[in-house]
């Protein structure tokens, strides 16, 4: 049946339509995209992105939400999509999803080390940030012991 959510209701989409597949199960919702739009109707409108950010897997067009967190630390799509982060039980697909519900930076910050280490996203310090090359390159081989200390040049930088 073809039903658009009403306004002052939350929606799986964000532009109100049905999802694709009720039936559709969404592995990281635990429930069928017909089991999350029938709970979103029951959501307060500020909590719209907790539903929202399984749209995709429902069929729904996605946009992240301005100001929101994003996996890779420079807004970039992740290079990585389908690959499965073991820690986190998700793709990286996903784990964008989940990120795009935060606003906060300090919430930001462990999407982004994931991001930038399992799902391939580019990642360049910013110009104040201290690095362990004087012209700002990567460190060559991060197993190499220094002289001074017993520090792998990987943990100094």
């Amino acid at each position: 049946c073809n039903y658009t959510t009403p306004e002052n209701k939350c929606s799986v989409c964000q532009d109100r339509s049905n999802v694709k597949d009720p039936h559709e199960y969404v592995e990281a919702a635990g429930e069928t995209c017909g089991d999350l739009a029938l709970r979103a109707l029951f959501l307060p409108s500020d909590s719209c992105q907790t539903v929202q950010q399984f749209g995709s897997s429902c069929g729904c067009n996605y946009t992240v939400p301005t100001g929101s967190c994003t996996l890779c630390p420079d807004g970039s799509d992740n290079k990585s999509p389908t690959f499965f982060v073991e820690k986190t039980g998700s793709t990286c697909h996903q784990l964008s999803l989940d990120a795009s519900i935060y606003r906060e930076r300090n919430e930001c910050v462990g999407f982004h080390a994931i991001g930038v280490t399992k799902c391939g996203c580019e990642f360049e310090p910013p110009p104040a940030a201290c690095t362990l090359c004087s012209n700002r390159s990567p460190v060559s081989d991060g197993n190499k012991y220094i002289v001074v200390g017993e520090n792998t040049c990987g943990e100094l930088k």
